[in-house]
């Protein structure tokens, strides 16, 4: 680490526990979060919600996680979900949250074995949180794979399956969390 890079590592205002309380919330009032992949940059702030509900990672994430990648989550508790059919992703694998089909966990492997998209159902259509799937909109519109992949197919068929989804007349929006081109918004 360079000196004073700590200090500029993250925006004011763009942690999760400055992002809650400007909506005046706080951890506890929060049901599920999901950890996508335990890839460090995606799990270093959770011990920040500690106190929310159910944090679930994918099964075949946690199966193959390091040591080293489940010390960062500090004491939280990592609840695994299976994978059971959903109608959406490359392989029609995930997790319906709720049962009634508007919040599905999307098995997306490739980047990690066992990374998980999330598509919500919002007023007029969908949106798809990629995570790191796909790092931008050129990475599923020409397609680009992820810098390190658990496997290069996989990792195809996922970004095959979001540049499908893309042309839904139904799809409002695709987010990759490493996309700086993506604006804040309420769906």
């Amino acid at each position: 680490m360079l000196p004073g890079s700590a200090a500029r590592s993250r925006l004011p205002g763009q942690s999760v526990t400055e992002q809650l309380a400007l909506r005046n919330r706080t951890p506890e009032q929060i049901r599920y979060v999901l950890i996508s992949h335990l890839d460090v940059d995606h799990i270093s702030g959770s011990p920040l919600l500690k106190g929310a509900g159910t944090f679930l990672v994918s099964g075949p994430e946690l199966r193959g996680a390091r040591e080293h990648q489940i010390k960062r989550c500090g004491d939280i508790r990592l609840t695994p979900f299976e994978l059971e059919p959903i109608p959406y992703g490359p392989y029609g694998l995930g997790k319906d949250v709720y049962g009634d089909g508007t919040v599905y966990l999307v098995h997306t492997p490739g980047h990690t074995a066992g990374l998980t998209s999330v598509l919500a159902r919002v007023e007029g259509g969908w949106l798809l949180l990629v995570s790191d799937a796909a790092y931008s909109e050129s990475s599923w519109s020409e397609p680009i794979l992820p810098g390190n992949t658990s496997s290069d197919e996989e990792a195809l068929s996922s970004l095959e399956w979001i540049r499908e989804f893309s042309r839904r007349d139904d799809c409002l929006a695709i987010i990759a969390n490493h996309d700086p081109s993506v604006q804040e918004r309420t769906y």
